[in-house]
């Protein structure tokens, strides 16, 4: 973004110039004032610097190749060296053999 804010007020600062310049080949037409020159000057530089801006930033992005999912979130970060386990201090090993699973015979579901 900081390339396209770039981009943008280059484009304004070299339309408020080329207003200048307009103004200064006819400057004792009486319809064309230096104030009305250069604030033209500078919306069209300013929309045309966007646009370059934009052109340019298309052009910068870079499609992997590869079209793979990352299968956990690590992955996806980039720490694919955090493969260990969970502490065994967090989830110890008696609470998760503890774990049984409850018949219910409400409509077949069991739980």
């Amino acid at each position: 973004m900081k390339q396209e804010l770039g981009y943008t007020l280059g484009g304004g600062v070299f339309g408020s110039g080329l207003g200048v310049l307009v103004w200064f080949m006819d400057p004792l037409n009486p319809s064309v004032t230096l104030k009305s020159t250069v604030k033209n000057g500078f919306i069209a530089g300013t929309a045309l610097g966007a646009l370059f801006g934009f052109y340019m930033l298309q052009n910068a992005i870079i499609v992997p190749s590869e079209s793979t999912l990352p299968e956990n979130l690590d992955q996806l970060l980039g720490k694919d060296d955090l493969l260990r386990p969970i502490q065994s201090s967090i989830i110890s090993q008696n609470e998760i053999k503890s774990v049984q699973n409850i018949r219910l015979s409400i409509f077949g579901f069991q739980f």
